[in-house]
């Protein structure tokens, strides 16, 4: 019984200890709300130091999930992925896909045509997520914001709009990318508008293999990436889809959106901002 007794106290020192590691909230671009017209809320993530959660396609462990409780009429699009990066543990081997620091993932949400005027409305959600240092463990939270439904434009808050868009992929154009397979390993053509160092693909399915190292040639506008095909993949998708990551002129970290069919060359407008 002693035993027992200990198990249970050392399970709720973990889980209030694995709430501290994490702080979740939610935060909007626009001060108000207007009926029938989008916004942009966001999932705010504060890590502490040496703490992570993870991306789209995690690698290991999950990506974060949001579960919306909103009022009737409302509805809420999909999670906006930033661009992710590479987690190592302390002897630098990759241990998944992810970020630190805060980080802020950005949802759209339409209220009704006929919400009231005047109102104020409680945006509710279920954050679960994995968060890891030297252990891993499991995170959640019920957050919440309240926002007023007014007729007038709304009043955006730029710090807080500018904060979500700064690290999410761009779509632009002057990028012409293909994708090839040939046995076990798939090739990524870039040719970018811009110099790109350090280029590093974030596949959305897990067919590519996300912790050994992908082969770069060429450059600085012109390369290939090699990307290893995961060892237990068995069907290929008929596209390569993610996020090509890369380091640009200036030394900013940003990301542009791939989504190219095998063996076919597409002139997208793919590009980073």
């Amino acid at each position: 019984m002693k035993a027992l007794r200990s198990l249970l106290i050392l399970a709720v020192m973990v889980s209030s200890t694995a709430q501290a590691q994490v702080r979740a909230s939610l935060v909007s671009a626009e001060r108000s709300i207007q009926p029938g017209r989008a916004l942009t809320v966001a999932l705010r993530m504060e890590h502490e130091p040496h703490w992570h959660s993870y991306w789209l396609n995690a690698g290991t462990g999950y990506p974060t999930r949001l579960e919306w409780h909103l009022p009737t009429g409302w509805s809420a699009g999909e999670i906006q992925w930033p661009v992710p990066t590479l987690i190592k543990d302390a002897q630098g081997n990759v241990t998944g896909n992810g970020y630190d620091g805060t980080l802020f993932l950005p949802v759209i949400l339409t209220p009704p045509a006929d919400a009231k005027q005047g109102k104020q409305v409680v945006l509710k959600a279920t954050v679960k997520w994995l968060m890891c240092a030297d252990v891993c463990i499991p995170g959640s939270a019920e957050v919440s914001l309240t926002l007023r439904v007014s007729a007038a434009s709304a009043t955006p808050d730029e710090g807080v709009g500018a904060q979500m868009t700064m690290h999410l992929p761009q779509e632009g154009v002057g990028w012409t990318l293909a994708a090839s397979r040939a046995g076990k390993i798939v090739t990524l053509s870039i040719n970018a508008p811009a110099p790109i160092n350090s280029p590093q693909f974030f596949a959305e399915e897990e067919f590519i293999q996300y912790d050994k190292p992908q082969l770069v040639t060429g450059g600085p506008k012109q390369l290939t990436v090699m990307l290893p095909l995961a060892d237990d993949t068995q069907a290929v998708p008929e596209k390569l889809a993610g996020i090509l990551a890369y380091t640009d002129a200036s030394g900013v970290y940003r990301g542009v959106r791939v989504n190219v069919p095998f063996s076919a060359l597409s002139a997208t407008s793919s590009a980073a901002g």
